[in-house]
């Protein structure tokens, strides 16, 4: 473990060594400087597991759960299933952790404890054998270390220049060491980490996938230089950010997909993959299947080490993965940003994307610096403004344009694969003028749904059927005073809905029925019309 050997020791040292008597060890550090990834290091050792009878670790987090947490300690402790502690309490489990572990020797690791709470809740539970059993603890918070134990605590420091430099070199170049030519820049590129290994790690994994030339590290050094008089915790933020900005635009959903999980949770692989499936986010490639293209998303993931691997099957393949917390941090902050800026042009992977925001969203136009072809998007509803030339197969679209936005219809130019539109107007414009505005780019003759929302003109006096002639939907909503008779010989016609429309309308609808039964015949009339 590079640059923590001498630690490493101390803490063998503190498990095997010292007073009978039951012990805890605090490991104390702020996220990502390496607590977890030292205790699983000596968790792992053969002489650590051959020296305790019984060997447990569990995460605990910030929302925990006492009862689950003391099932899964015993089961591991007694090899044996959880399912016959499922009908048991709280109490009862803890009691019969208590009875196993008594007269053994036991060494349990409690990861990523935020409070005393939760200490309380498991500590008794834990018997004193005299024997040597130990128990470790790793937090970020020195007082919660304290109060476990004055004297034997662990306060992980920060790598020194020598230790933080051998880390990134054997993270970006394997076994190799760094050409002379980067060694001055990638020296200042690691300086800029300030000895935290979840930044140098991070740091190492995306200038491994750049192109390993003086250029390109010297921009990735003066995207450093503006963090220089950030705390700690920001500064780590926006280290591991410039990372998520480098990522190929592929993958950043896909990434931010991981923050949907619950901290520390272990992640299933295949799950991971159907998820990024059923979401749309996997480029195609000829002659790979999608499952294939995500694994590969996968394996990039953890090259560039924003993911994890927690777990290997059988056969040697990723069968569980995990994210560090500060990276999950990451991913929330910035799908939040990017449900509200233009970061949806830089998923073009996007199939079906609706806002459910009261009034509609202001989606921005894409960047003035990128070529966008949301070539993938079927679906797009809930925005108040658009850019619709980018959205290559858009098939579903529903819009808002009212005040100053009611100007932006005549701007329009709707993508050809267009086949439903919603459109919520509150405008004087007629609907003589959307339609034809429609009718110019050759779409409304293919349209299955359309919609009208509050057309304040509300007169529609031209023959739609050359308009709509393969309409199967028809929904017109509020103020409309009129429809033309000639609506009901659109032959594909299944139903027209009109909801809050003037009583004239409703009455024009039933006049275009009744022409129709008496052509078709009642029986064999093709639509209804529904009044809401």
């Amino acid at each position: 473990m590079v640059g923590f050997d001498g630690v490493m020791l101390q803490l063998m040292d503190k498990l095997t060594d010292g007073e009978p008597g039951r012990q805890v060890i605090p490991i104390v550090g702020m996220g990502g400087i390496g607590k977890t990834t030292l205790a699983r290091n000596v968790y792992e050792k053969p002489l650590i597991s051959h020296h305790f009878d019984i060997c447990a670790w569990v995460t605990i987090s910030q929302q925990f759960n006492s009862k689950e947490l003391l099932c899964e300690i015993l089961s591991q402790a007694n090899k044996q299933g959880k399912e016959a502690l499922s009908q048991m309490s709280e109490d009862e489990i803890g009691v019969a952790l208590h009875k196993y572990l008594s007269y053994r020797r036991f060494f349990i690791v409690l990861d990523d404890m935020w409070s005393v709470e939760a200490w309380e809740k498991l500590q008794r539970y834990f018997p004193d054998n005299s024997n040597g059993s130990r128990i470790m603890v790793t937090t970020r918070l020195s007082n919660l270390g304290s109060q476990l134990d004055r004297n034997d605590g662990l306060k992980m420091k920060f790598l020194d220049e020598e230790s933080s430099w051998n880390m990134f070199c054997k993270i970006v170049f394997g076994g190799r060491s760094c050409p002379l030519e980067l060694e001055k820049i990638g020296r200042k590129i690691v300086e800029s980490c300030r000895g935290l290994p979840l930044s140098i790690v991070v740091m190492g994994g995306l200038l491994g996938k750049l192109d390993t030339t003086k250029e390109c590290w010297e921009s990735i050094r003066g995207s450093i230089n503006s963090l220089v008089n950030l705390e700690n915790d920001n500064h780590c933020l926006k280290i591991l950010k410039l990372s998520y900005n480098h990522l190929p635009v592929y993958l950043k959903p896909c990434f931010l997909y991981m923050g949907m999980y619950e901290e520390d949770r272990a992640i299933r692989v295949s799950t991971v993959i159907k998820l990024w499936v059923s979401e749309g986010f996997l480029k195609p490639i000829r002659g790979k299947s999608l499952e294939i293209v995500a694994k590969e998303y996968l394996d990039e993931l953890v090259d560039r080490n924003l993911i994890l691997v927690h777990e290997f099957g059988k056969t040697g393949k990723m069968k569980y993965l995990k994210i560090h917390d500060l990276l999950r941090d990451l991913c929330l902050r910035e799908a939040e940003k990017e449900s509200k800026t233009v970061g949806i042009w830089l998923m073009p992977q996007l199939r079906h994307v609706c806002f459910w925001i009261l009034g509609g969203l202001h989606l921005p136009d894409p960047p003035s610096d990128n070529i966008v072809i949301m070539e993938n998007l079927q679906t797009l509803k809930g925005v108040r403004n658009f850019k619709c030339d980018e959205m290559m197969k858009l098939e579903s679209f529903s819009c808002q344009c009212f005040g100053a936005g009611a100007d932006v219809f005549p701007k329009i130019t709707f993508p050809r694969s267009l086949k439903s539109l919603t459109l919520e107007m509150y405008t004087k414009s007629r609907v003589e003028d959307i339609l034809e505005k429609l009718k110019a780019s050759s779409l409304v003759s293919k349209f299955y749904h359309f919609t009208i929302v509050d057309c304040k003109a509300g007169l529609w006096r031209a023959p739609p059927t050359s308009h709509f002639s393969s309409a199967s939907i028809l929904f017109l909503w509020k103020d409309l005073k009129e429809i033309p008779a000639e609506l009901g010989e659109i032959p594909t016609l299944k139903s027209v809905v009109l909801s809050e429309c003037n009583e004239s309308a409703v009455k024009s609808a039933k006049r275009m029925v009744e022409e129709q039964e008496e052509l078709q015949g009642e029986d064999q009339l093709s639509f209804k019309v529904t009044d809401k």
